[in-house]
């Protein structure tokens, strides 16, 4: 058996250190989630052009049923935040904004799973329990993801005027912003335009989860209704104040 020499201590390893990351591990992580990313977006893009091109075809052919669905979908959203984030990099910078990216990404993606937790809820209340939860997220996934840089696109004027506060506010800042609003004619009918358009939306997001959920329109409607109105709540009261709290902190200290 052998010893270390007389005089000298073997050196003592620390398990914390040893089960630590290396640099060069954390830059390797790095560089295959963005290269992961990268060519993602070939698919991402091909997706979004058969969900512009045939939103109802792509909808009847959804496996709400397949995991492997659920994980593309998955797929599919990252891009499509990170393509929104990328819309509304000009508007933070030109209201002297933090671009905060870290929780600008766990925002949505918090937010994006909220309201397909709340939709499938609903769903299955008023008929559609056959679908699992991972097959109502995917679906709203899809949807969701094609629907935001889409929205943030439309709404540019009055985000460039208003702040991203208009989109990604609590209850405060829809408050605090009310009386501009109502005080600029031209903001205040292209924001009722803005909402006519989101309601003419309708028209395709009903008979897409009546395709992939398989029930009848009204109570599908009846399902988007409700819980759009628990989403937005959730969203002024909870998801908003948190995230511009403690997740700004947070990538400051990043």
């Amino acid at each position: 058996m052998s010893s270390a020499p007389h005089g000298s201590r073997a050196p003592q390893i620390n398990a914390a250190d040893s089960l630590a990351p290396t640099r060069k591990e954390i830059e390797l992580v790095s560089t295959i989630s963005l290269e992961g990313l990268i060519r993602g977006f070939p698919v991402y893009f091909s997706t979004l052009r058969r969900i512009l091109c045939h939103p109802f075809r792509f909808a009847a052919q959804i496996n709400v049923q397949d995991r492997a669905e659920f994980q593309r979908a998955i797929d599919y959203a990252i891009h499509g935040i990170f393509v929104t984030f990328v819309i509304v990099i000009p508007i933070f910078l030109y209201h002297s904004t933090d671009v905060a990216k870290v929780a600008f990404f766990a925002r949505l993606v918090v937010q994006l799973t909220a309201y397909g937790l709340i939709l499938h809820l609903t769903l299955k209340f008023l008929g559609a329990r056959t679908v699992p939860w991972r097959g109502t997220l995917g679906a709203y996934s899809y949807l969701g993801a094609t629907g935001m840089p889409l929205y943030i696109l439309l709404a540019y004027p009055l985000l460039l005027s208003l702040g991203p506060a208009a989109i990604f506010g609590s209850a405060s800042d829809v408050v605090r912003m009310g009386p501009q609003l109502l005080a600029t004619p031209w903001l205040y009918h292209f924001g009722v335009a803005l909402n006519g358009v989101g309601l003419l939306g309708m028209a395709v997001v009903v008979p897409w989860f009546a395709k992939t959920h398989q029930i009848g329109r009204l109570r599908v409607l009846l399902a988007i209704l409700a819980s759009g109105l628990i989403g937005a709540l959730v969203q002024l009261v909870v998801v908003a104040p948190f995230f511009n709290v403690v997740f700004v902190w947070v990538e400051k200290i990043l």
